[in-house]
């Protein structure tokens, strides 16, 4: 019986399997197929210029030219249904779902700053960064959330200015550190950005344009070939069997193309990395290691704990009275639920006093700690995602006191001793330190995507 199982075929069975066995190795050691436009691309990139040895000029962004805006539009001028559309910041970059009129449009933007055509308009709240390319249509912007640079295009092309905005990490700007509800004026003037010469730039859009304008090609590939195999997989489950042979041929074919597409995608979004990292525009990780801040020869200066930050005691909020809402409730351990209020902004530090006491958490959002827990108030500039680093290496379970439920005490806490970096070389450092968190958290996703691909390949090959 476990012969038959086996496959019933003898030899021919194990001939198939070894057969098999050989296409998945190449698949699995060779998944970008070769493609004409991809090679014509990596010339490309391997021509790009680079920057000299210790990278290109930077410049802040306010001397390339002014932050200018719209000029504040009431509510009472607004409609929601004929006139000139009036982006706001939940409609940026979208479909607008209010109206001016042609009268207040004209009247507005002969009198006050206005766009160009082709000037780069950047959300300053909310989605912090997002940017759009005025298209010369007439519409009209949310003064303050919604703003641009009127730079000198002999200095800085806006194709280039908005690659730079495209390629920013915003949650590492701001005056107040890590994640930030507002990019204000001054964020934006005192922003560094790499300045090549005007041809440099353009042969360097040049070549990334061409790349994104592949990738939104398989893009669109993908999805088309995603609905053909919906639409094929719908005939398998509804029409009649004498056509089952087919229907698999097609699927086969379009499951290879799928296949293709997919690979094809994933290198051209390697080459666009590498693009980057060629033209001095994003630095490679070793690059940024390479430039992090060293310490004088003695060290970094040393401080007490207490003297940088307090650990203020949570408050109590039993289950039966949390109110649902999306701010997270903080526990010794982490998220213990949610609530309509908070008590700490973001971005803040948890320490845990009893139960898992000393266990170190960040949080990102707005929460309420409570009564098991102490949150973090900082007294010194210290940025608040590396004192958490810190804080992480004082392994501060290993001061626990207590039988029973062990708790922690903040004035043992206090005396501990903690560096302390100048703050710019602080924000270096945590730079760094989100690179490399934004790598293995890549490379997690990668080995996740990988061991899926090879789940589907060992049922395409290896089924009987």
């Amino acid at each position: 019986m476990r012969g038959e199982k086996w496959g019933g075929g003898g030899v021919e069975s194990a001939l198939k399997i070894l057969e098999n066995l050989e296409r998945l190795n190449l698949e699995l050691t060779n998944p970008t197929p070769i493609d004409p436009k991809l090679e014509e691309l990596k010339n490309l990139v391997q021509n790009l210029p680079s920057p000299p040895a210790k990278g290109w000029d930077s410049v802040k962004l306010g001397e390339l030219g002014k932050v200018c805006m719209c000029k504040r539009i009431m509510k009472e001028q607004t409609n929601p249904f004929k006139g000139i559309p009036f982006y706001k910041i939940g409609t940026f970059g979208g479909k607008a779902d209010a109206y001016i009129s042609p009268e207040i449009y004209e009247h507005y933007k002969a009198n006050y700053p206005y766009p160009k055509k082709g000037q780069i308009l950047i959300s300053a709240a909310g989605t912090i960064g997002k940017s759009v390319v005025y298209d010369g249509e007439p519409a009209y912007f949310q003064d303050s959330n919604i703003v641009w640079i009127d730079t000198d295009e002999k200095l800085i092309s806006n194709a280039f200015l908005h690659l730079f905005y495209k390629t920013t990490d915003w949650n590492l700007k701001g005056t107040a550190g890590g994640i930030i509800q507002r990019l204000y004026n001054e964020d934006l003037r005192s922003l560094k950005i790499p300045l090549p010469p005007l041809e440099a730039q353009e042969q360097i859009i040049s070549v990334l344009t061409q790349i994104e304008q592949e990738i939104a090609r398989l893009d669109q590939e993908i999805a088309t070939l995603q609905g053909k195999e919906q639409e094929i997989l719908q005939e398998f489950l509804g029409k009649e069997r004498e056509r089952e042979r087919e229907r698999s041929q097609k699927l086969k074919a379009i499951l290879n193309n799928l296949e293709h597409a997919k690979a094809l995608k994933r290198a051209y979004l390697t080459l666009l990395t590498h693009a980057l990292e060629k033209a001095g525009l994003k630095p490679s990780l070793a690059t940024l290691l390479d430039n992090l801040p060293t310490p004088p020869a003695g060290g970094w200066d040393f401080v007490k704990l207490g003297a940088v930050c307090s650990l203020e005691y949570g408050k109590a909020l039993q289950e039966n009275r949390r109110k649902e809402g999306t701010y997270p409730v903080m526990g010794s351990n982490g998220i213990v639920g949610y609530h309509n209020t908070y008590l700490v902004k973001a971005p803040c530090i948890i320490v845990g006093r009893k139960g898992s006491a000393g266990k170190v958490t960040y949080s990102e959002k707005d929460c309420y700690p409570i009564d098991t827990t102490f949150y973090v108030e900082t007294k010194l500039p210290y940025n608040i995602k590396l004192l958490y680093f810190v804080l992480q290496g004082l392994e501060l379970e290993k001061s626990r006191i207590g039988i029973g439920v062990p708790g922690i005490n903040r004035n043992d806490i206090y005396s501990l001793k903690i560096p302390l970096p100048p703050l710019q070389a602080q924000e270096q450092i945590v730079g760094v330190i989100a690179r490399i968190e934004q790598e293995r958290t890549t490379l997690e996703n990668t080995m996740k995507s990988l061991e899926g691909q090879q789940e589907v390949l060992l049922k395409k090959y290896l089924s009987l």
